[in-house]
């Protein structure tokens, strides 16, 4: 669909016209970047929030909101935590529900709490900001979050505690993490990686990669019986069939980019880098191998989620740091608008009025 390929024109061109630069408006000097950050930031949660019902869970979200509108708070309360949906997920449509009135402020919350706590961490710790922003919409969870709603909603508010992962804040991210496990259980997830997070890895074992990956897929089917037991026990995710290769192929050139100008490109003998780049090499990994489990069942790639972020974040920093950053820079978003237009052909796009 052209208006797929229209946002992704929009990111590009706005972003090399504004980033970087001072512009004059109305007699006030205003940083080009956060007119680029604004604009995109209302354009994509504007094309989100008012999506149409073209999505498998969007319709499904609908009549969760009208299901529970006769409960109360001491009603939701009363429901295990990590039922399905989650209690912390019900809690926030009541509010929005005796608020506002309407379900489609639920996607327009949902939908600027996806955005913005991505484009925010993004502009913190993006090194290319406006090809952050494009891998964000074509590689990251940003359409993503237009079916897997709650999940989406999920991963963001554990973006939004990233400061805390870097701060070493333990309890204060975990904090967050809880919290967000009440609107996702797979955020859970995330508690295991804080301490996983800061394992130093060294270029001399980069081939041990391959071995890892080959005997975690073997081990998938025991990996996905443990998820059915104890965080998705309301529908059986071993029945969920695989991806095909053109379905990761982003992913795939996403991460092994990265991880190849990392390992083969820079001079880094004694694991002596700084903490934010080791968190982001260990969630790219990470990332890959939920991709490459996705292959077998597709509720595994789901997890990849939960990394999305912070490999964009580590494929722009080695971008920015390889001597063929302006090749790899454009020839990322040439490929990813070329496998977006193909690979949306048969996508519809309407807004929710048009019905």
């Amino acid at each position: 669909m052209l208006i797929y390929l229209g946002i992704d024109v929009f990111i590009i061109m706005t972003g090399y016209v504004l980033v970087g630069k001072k512009v004059t408006v109305r007699g006030w000097k205003v940083s080009g970047t956060t007119l680029f950050f604004m604009a995109c930031g209302f354009l994509l949660i504007f094309f989100s929030a008012f999506r149409g019902d073209f999505s498998a869970d969007y319709t499904g979200y609908e009549d969760i909101f009208l299901r529970f509108k006769n409960n109360s708070f001491q009603d939701i309360l009363h429901r295990p935590i990590f039922s399905n949906p989650e209690t912390g997920y019900l809690l926030f449509q009541h509010v929005i529900r005796n608020v506002f009135g309407d379900v489609i402020y639920l996607f327009i919350a949902i939908s600027l709490i996806v955005v913005l706590c991505n484009l925010l961490e993004l502009r913190k710790n993006g090194a290319l900001f406006v090809l952050a922003v494009f891998l964000f919409v074509e590689a990251g969870i940003y359409y993503s979050s237009f079916n897997l709603i709650r999940q989406a909603f999920a991963c963001s508010l554990a973006v939004a505690g990233s400061k805390f992962l870097y701060e070493r804040a333990m309890w204060k991210y975990f904090v967050v993490i809880i919290l967000a496990c009440t609107i996702h259980t797979s955020v859970i997830l995330m508690i295991p990686f804080y301490f996983a997070s800061v394992i130093k890895i060294r270029k001399r074992s980069f081939l041990l990669y391959p071995i890892v990956m080959t005997g975690l897929l073997f081990l998938q089917p025991y990996l996905m019986d443990f998820v059915n037991q104890y965080l998705w026990t309301w529908y059986d995710v071993k029945i969920s069939v695989g991806y095909s290769w053109k379905n990761i192929v982003a992913a795939l050139f996403l991460a092994g980019t990265a991880l190849c100008i990392y390992f083969f490109e820079e001079k880094q003998e004694t694991g002596d880098y700084n903490l934010k780049e080791r968190i982001w090499l260990n969630a790219t990994i990470l990332y890959l191998i939920f991709y490459l489990m996705g292959l077998t069942y597709s509720y595994a790639q789901r997890f990849s989620m939960l990394f999305s972020m912070y490999t964009i974040c580590f494929f722009c920093l080695q971008v920015s740091k390889s001597k063929y950053r302006r090749l790899l820079e454009w020839g990322v978003m040439i490929l990813l608008v070329l496998h977006g237009l193909f690979g949306k052909m048969e996508i519809p796009y309407y807004f929710i009025w048009d019905r």
